[in-house]
């Protein structure tokens, strides 16, 4: 398949990448499966870590651009989207970049962004800074569901986890150190990865399998571990790593990578991150997918908002493995 693209810009964050469409030229869609420009400095900006947007020479004004950041976990299915909208709707530019919730909810808050795509709530605290900078409230609009997958080295005989046995791997207080104490054989040490702190998955899996209980309330830590930029680099570390367990967007693979079944205690029946299960809600791992705009969107922006969550798209956001909104 091929579409219009009028430039094709890195965003260095990871894997992360800036897709702006127009009707330029034509590219088929392996244009986008490896990294393009890297930019050769970041601004300090987002959260600390600094994101930069080329200019893009266009003959359109800059109302007819749509400049969309955030989940990296989002970012393979709005590029889709991206896609199907740009051929739809013809002369409307579409920038899309993944580089994490927090990054999208501060490029929003700095005007570099018309929407932010977020796989968690906003936070009081974002949600303020935004209302201070922009003068007006965020909205949110829900456009699907995502399933946190845990992968495992596809050689490792285990082939399902508890909330619990995640709990003991990754939090502070966690007492497990090796594959045995799950029921694995013969892998040794556990080696879990985690995402960047700028991740909306990161903080979505720490409320699902951290969460304290009385007399304390609020959440454990991870203990001190390995920690990548980006959902795709979780599933390569499981893939190359016998040893490894990590957590990403069920939107990711790998070949040496699979996905584990999921219980929401020990001795429970465990689920796999399957469509059918996570409409019936039997999967424990699940998250709402937002996108945050400043105010009630208008113009090109709630055209192209109004169309993603339209069933006209029901298909090209479940053959990512997420759920579109309309659909539970």
């Amino acid at each position: 398949m091929s579409f219009n693209c009028r430039a094709v810009t890195c965003l260095l964050h990871s894997h992360s990448w800036c897709f702006v469409f127009s009707q330029s030229f034509s590219l088929s869609m392996s244009c986008f499966r490896f990294p393009l420009v890297f930019l050769a400095s970041l601004a300090a900006g987002f959260l600390g870590i600094g994101c930069e947007r080329k200019p893009v020479a266009t003959s359109l004004p800059p109302s007819k651009a749509v400049a969309i950041v955030g989940s990296d976990s989002m970012v393979n299915v709005v590029q889709a989207l991206a896609e199907t909208a740009s051929n739809k709707h013809q002369g409307i530019l579409y920038e899309v970049s993944g580089s994490g919730s927090g990054i999208g909810f501060a490029a929003l808050r700095q005007g570099s962004a018309d929407i932010a795509m977020a796989n968690r709530k906003i936070t009081d605290e974002e949600r303020t800074a935004i209302r201070e900078a922009r003068g007006k409230e965020p909205v949110e609009h829900h456009i699907g569901w995502n399933a946190t997958a845990i992968w495992v080295n596809s050689a490792n005989s285990i082939e399902e986890i508890s909330l619990r046995d995640l709990f003991e791997i990754f939090a502070d207080e966690g007492r497990y150190n090796d594959w045995s104490q799950v029921g694995a054989s013969g892998r040794g040490a556990i080696l879990p990865v985690i995402r960047d702190s700028c991740s909306g998955i990161r903080d979505g899996f720490r409320e699902a399998v951290m969460k304290r209980t009385l007399p304390s309330k609020g959440y454990y830590d991870y203990r001190p571990m390995r920690s990548v930029i980006g959902s795709q680099e979780v599933v390569k570390f499981c893939a190359h790593t016998a040893e490894g367990i990590g957590y990403s967007s069920i939107g990711y693979s790998a070949p040496g990578a699979k996905n584990l079944k999921v219980s929401r205690a020990s001795g429970e029946k465990a689920f796999a991150p399957t469509r059918e299960n996570i409409l019936a809600g039997t999967y424990p791992l699940i998250s709402k997918l937002h996108f945050y705009t400043v105010g009630d969107p208008d113009g090109p922006l709630k055209e192209f908002i109004d169309f993603v969550r339209s069933k006209e798209v029901r298909k090209v956001i479940e053959q990512s493995g997420m759920i579109a909104a309309d659909s539970l």
